[in-house]
């Protein structure tokens, strides 16, 4: 992380190292602190289709009161749709939408 800081710190337009930082505070469960750093890579580059997909994930799956599924569906549609190539944003889209499936269900039982 600390490595990760000093990047951000000199290079504050590196849209990399913001999105590094994100990776390595969310390993080490630091969820504000990734929340602001991915972010911080989306201030940089709005477009930054890891970023949005990173911080798309870690808010559908951070616990209360971190956890905002509608925004984390946006953001991962978003990332889908500036990079098509990557597979992750739809793999977490449909992650995003089959729990948002099981809890409407249990919610009907």
């Amino acid at each position: 992380v600390q490595a990760w800081r000093e990047v951000v710190d000199r290079y504050p337009e590196s849209t990399r190292g913001w999105i590094n930082l994100g990776v390595s505070l969310r390993e080490q469960s630091n969820l504000p602190g990734a929340i602001s750093a991915f972010e911080s890579a989306l201030r940089v580059d709005g477009g930054e289709a890891v970023a949005l997909s990173n911080l798309g994930m870690l808010l559908a799956d951070a616990p209360p009161p971190f956890r905002d599924a509608p925004r984390a569906t946006r953001l991962l549609q978003r990332a889908a749709d500036l990079a098509p190539q990557l597979a992750p944003p739809r793999y977490n889209l449909g992650l995003v939408a089959h729990r948002a499936s099981q809890a409407a269900r249990r919610a009907r039982e």
